[in-house]
């Protein structure tokens, strides 16, 4: 039995292989991001490339990226914030926000999460940022291609933003 407990714990946890044995168990709390969700947004198959998770201050911060299997400058940038309170991540947002309002293609999403904003220049980002309470979720893809789909930009970042707190 011990030895069970060993290989779930440190060999599937791990990997995300988890989810077939347990899945209503998820280590980050339903914020992740999904190669499939990934994929809808890049429009394309695309590889995980990293992940990182990290708590501070009494936040948690995880980030990850994807990069588009045909063409490498495709990448997917997505981070779940979460910060001590509402007010934190209010701050946080509106740096993001003030900071962005005034250049071009800028415009304010509404209905999802508490509040959020998309920008995207032509030819080379696509940026959606949401806050719900006191969690931010970032997703951005540095260089958009003709498969790129920002309805499905939208659609993803309106899951994840539901999964919060729940």
């Amino acid at each position: 039995m011990k030895y069970l407990a060993f290989y779930i714990l440190f060999y599937l946890l791990p990997t995300g292989n988890y989810a077939s044995i347990f899945p209503n168990f998820n280590m980050l709390g339903g914020h992740n991001l999904t190669i499939s969700e990934a994929e809808s947004i890049l429009g394309e198959p695309c590889i995980q490339m990293d992940k990182q998770s990290t708590a501070e201050n009494g936040g948690h911060q995880f980030k990850t990226s994807f990069v588009a299997k045909s063409n490498d400058k495709a990448v997917l940038y997505y981070m779940f914030e979460s910060y001590q309170s509402e007010e934190e991540a209010n701050k946080k947002f509106d740096e993001f926000y003030n900071g962005n309002a005034g250049l071009s293609g800028f415009e304010k999403v509404e209905n999802l999460g508490s509040e959020a904003f998309y920008q995207r220049d032509e030819q080379n980002f696509s940026l959606l940022i949401a806050r719900k309470d006191n969690e931010i979720v970032r997703i951005k893809v540095n260089k958009v291609t003709p498969n790129y789909s920002r309805i499905n930009h939208k659609m993803v970042t309106e899951k994840v933003i539901q999964r919060v707190n729940n």
